[in-house]
């Protein structure tokens, strides 16, 4: 009896000398990891006939210390924004015009210490064009509209507004307001009928003029949904430069 007891106690030390040896000496912790910045921004270009203007605005997330940003060798300052919970800055930019390269860089602490820089690279398309179709036109059809394609521009933001005074059947003045709003690569749009036109409309009511105006913005970088970010480096995010063009204008006739 003792002999098996004894024999019990010698194979659970050596279980436990086993056990032990295969823990080893642990290995070195790996280095720190970090989370890139977060970075959306737009410059935006005002052709003014009298001083022509750029905007520029930026938004830094997930930065823990004050970034340092440069916008082609420029530097411009940024502050925290609480409301937006980010780093921020807008400025007005006078240096710019169509067809200029842009080059940002934004320099910050990594939330491991270690120094990071983000990049983009964009440019300013030119202004778009749109060719005005004969005017006036006959009301009561679809409107086709489309301008130039312009070089550097990656899609345009198109805004459409339409006003038309009109007699109902009832030969009563009546008003009829439609506008839309399309983000989109193509350099033409359709307008049906069924939109510009109101159902009751018999004729047109002067003397106001029935109108239509649209304005078309190039855009270079990235704006529709599931497109990749433009921004490399240690960042992530999107930043676009847009164009502001004139509007233009058709009348509609019986």
């Amino acid at each position: 009896m003792m002999r098996g007891i004894a024999l019990l106690i010698l194979c659970g030390a050596a279980l436990a000398l086993v056990l032990t040896g295969c823990e080893g000496e642990r290995g070195p912790a790996g280095p720190a990891g970090y989370n890139p910045i977060e970075v959306m921004g737009s410059l935006r270009y005002h052709p003014s006939p009298v001083v022509p203007f750029t905007f520029f605005s930026l938004e830094v997330q997930g930065s823990p210390t004050i970034p340092s940003v440069s916008l082609n060798g420029e530097d411009y300052a940024m502050a925290f924004n609480s409301t937006q919970n980010a780093f921020t800055c807008n400025y007005p930019v006078m240096t710019f015009s169509p067809g200029d390269s842009v080059v940002i860089e934004i320099d910050y602490v990594k939330n491991n210490g270690d120094p990071g820089v983000a990049r983009i690279r964009s440019l300013i398309p030119a202004p778009a064009e749109p060719i005005v179709p004969l005017s006036p036109i006959a009301w009561g059809g679809d409107l086709v509209w489309n301008w130039l394609s312009v070089p550097g521009a990656d899609g345009y933001d198109v805004y459409f507004s339409h006003h038309c005074r009109y007699s109902d059947t009832l030969g009563i003045p009546q008003d009829y307001y439609w506008s839309c709003h399309e983000i989109t690569t193509d350099t033409v749009l359709t307008f049906s009928a069924a939109d510009l036109w109101p159902a009751d409309m018999a004729a047109l009511h002067g003397p106001q003029p029935t109108y239509a105006e649209l304005r078309a913005y190039p855009i270079n970088g990235p704006f529709l949904p599931g497109e990749p970010g433009n921004v490399t480096g240690d960042g992530t995010g999107f930043f676009t430069c847009t164009v502001d063009t004139d509007p233009v204008t058709i009348e509609f006739t019986d």
